[in-house]
């Protein structure tokens, strides 16, 4: 457990209704021992000129990421990976 005063927990975060035309990863989230609670991403269109769609987890000693929703979003990335969840998905953590 890492944080200290400005750099704390994101708390009630909610990525929605976007449209990402852009390149290279639509929405990047990699926190280094950092809290991220109550994240939804939903109804967003992700263009294929982007490799990735949504990149979660990581960080250089890991993330604290917990009650994520991914729901309703049409990612058409180039690559075929449309949700990267690295590190905090593994056999005990329920679905998304």
């Amino acid at each position: 457990f890492y944080e200290v005063d400005g750099y704390g927990p994101i708390n009630n975060t909610e990525i929605s209704n976007n449209n990402f035309i852009g390149g290279g990863i639509a929405t990047f989230i990699w926190p280094n021992q950092r809290n991220i609670d109550n994240l939804t991403i939903k109804n967003n269109l992700v263009a294929d000129s982007h490799y990735l769609g949504f990149q979660i987890g990581g960080g250089g000693y890991g993330s604290h990421i917990g009650d994520v929703e991914i729901s309703n979003n049409e990612i058409k990335s180039n690559s075929g990976i449309s949700i990267d969840a690295y590190s905090w998905v593994n056999d005990n953590t329920p679905g998304l």
